[in-house]
């Protein structure tokens, strides 16, 4: 797995990287863990016995798994370690470092109560139409 490419930069955003890669490839494997039938026929192979003790502790499906994973973390080493990729994540880590300016905080608190009072407002607005819509739909329909 030879040196990491430019190894002083960009730590923080390679990190990110293949942490989302890695929350991604688990997340897929829980999924195909869910779909793949849980029991195969392993008395036919000999593997567990008339109690089926074998059977807790064989799963089959991490077999699957296994391989899998490693793929993975084979998948997020090399985008971390990726020339490209390297230069794309140095260059927007240190972009947000040096060149973006951020808000205040008396202006990002302004801003988010600008947010939370439209939330609110436009979610009384939505409740307000829906309500008399299905007052007016239920006269129509199911006249009393």
């Amino acid at each position: 797995m030879g040196a990491i490419y430019k190894e002083d930069q960009g730590k923080v955003a390679r990190i990110i990287l293949v942490t989302v890669i890695m929350l991604g490839a688990v997340f897929a494997l829980q999924q195909l863990h869910g779909y793949m039938p849980k029991i195969p026929d392993w008395k036919l192979l000999g593997l567990i016995d008339e109690n089926g003790l074998a059977l807790q502790i064989l799963d089959w499906r991490y077999m699957v798994h296994g391989p899998l994973i490693v793929l993975a973390i084979m998948f997020a080493y090399g985008q971390f370690n990726r020339p490209k990729t390297a230069d794309f994540l140095i260059e927007t880590e240190n972009e947000l470092k040096n060149k973006v300016t951020w808000p205040s905080r008396k202006e990002e608190i302004s801003a988010s109560v600008v947010v939370v009072v439209t939330v609110l407002i436009l979610s009384v607005f939505i409740f307000g139409v829906d309500y008399f819509m299905k007052l007016f739909s239920e006269g129509l329909f199911y006249p009393s």
